[in-house]
């Protein structure tokens, strides 16, 4: 009996032994994160990323982050949902849990996005960074999704015919409605990153970004995001949104999309190609149209439109 439970114990001490082992093997540790991925080459690439990410960033913010941040890669759905929980929409690629300085992310090997890598890690790492800069004081999501945007992703033609779309079929969101994001479809919630995108970028143009930074210390001081929006634009937060929205009214409509964004040479080339592509067409009417008479088949007064 007292060998039985001794075979046991030694049973259980090697079964822990080999998790630590396996857990110490999926660790990557670079200066600033432990990565935790079954792939070590991924978690590699992770590393090399966020690490250049990191350096921006503490130049943004003039410091550092006082603790490593964890990175765990989800090999699986069970195990994404059991690391986040299970309230967070299916469309989601990674998460940031900044009060625990933690980013989970979906891996590659499960799950593929239309997303590089490096956007979905800036993004996360931006929301990281800036959390923990404003100590954790309230935040519109708004500014906190628009600055991860803003400093992770490009702006592409995909975001400007969207909000050309929703800006002629009176659809763009109002800042609060950005607040529920996380409970939006994925094409919706394509929206609210973009209109937050567009709040912070109009802010960095408009105002500057040393005012952008203002903004956010006040906000780290306790000022709320009205008072805050006030001294940094001269507008309180109903005023502001008026401005923004009217600004995207102004930019994101088909004709400044076309004849503003275009590059002049761009619009003449396809003007161009397009009456080459009509005359082509007309051409080969008209030769249709005497091979006809020559058989006696057509109409001498055939109409060619």
């Amino acid at each position: 009996m007292h060998n039985s439970k001794l075979f046991l114990a030694l049973l259980i001490l090697l079964l822990l032994f080999s998790i630590s082992i396996g857990q110490e093997q999926n660790l990557i540790a670079t200066s600033h994160f432990q990565i935790f991925s079954q792939d070590k080459s991924f978690g590699e690439k992770v590393g090399v990323i966020l690490e250049k990410s990191y350096a921006n960033f503490v130049n943004f913010f003039g410091d550092s982050l006082k603790t490593k941040v964890q990175i765990q890669v989800a090999e699986s759905e069970e195990k994404f949902k059991a690391l986040v929980g299970e309230r967070i929409p299916e469309w989601t690629l990674a998460v940031a849990l900044p009060t625990r300085n933690v980013i989970v992310i979906k891996s590659p090997g499960w799950h593929k996005s239309g997303k590089s890598i490096n956007e979905v890690l800036q993004h996360e790492l931006a929301h990281i960074f800036l959390v923990n800069y404003i100590d954790e004081q309230y935040l519109p999501l708004w500014i906190n999704e628009g600055f991860a945007v803003w400093q992770s992703e490009k702006w592409g033609w995909d975001d400007r015919i969207l909000l050309a779309r929703v800006v002629l079929t009176g659809s763009l969101l109002s800042l609060s409605k950005i607040d529920s994001l996380n409970h939006f479809s994925e094409s919706k919630a394509h929206l609210g990153y973009a209109q937050s995108f567009l709040g912070v970028n109009y802010i960095n143009s408009e105002y500057g970004v040393e005012n952008f930074k203002k903004l956010l210390l006040l906000i780290k001081n306790g000022e709320n995001p009205n008072s805050a929006l006030l001294k940094t634009t001269g507008s309180d937060y109903a005023d502001f949104e008026a401005e923004y929205l009217t600004y995207i009214k102004k930019k994101y409509n088909w004709m400044t999309l076309i004849l503003g964004d275009f590059p002049f040479w761009t619009v003449l080339a396809i003007i161009f190609v397009g009456l080459y592509l009509y005359k082509k067409r007309r051409s080969k009417k008209i030769l249709q149209k005497w091979e006809k008479e020559d058989l006696g088949i057509a109409p001498k007064d055939f109409d060619i439109s």
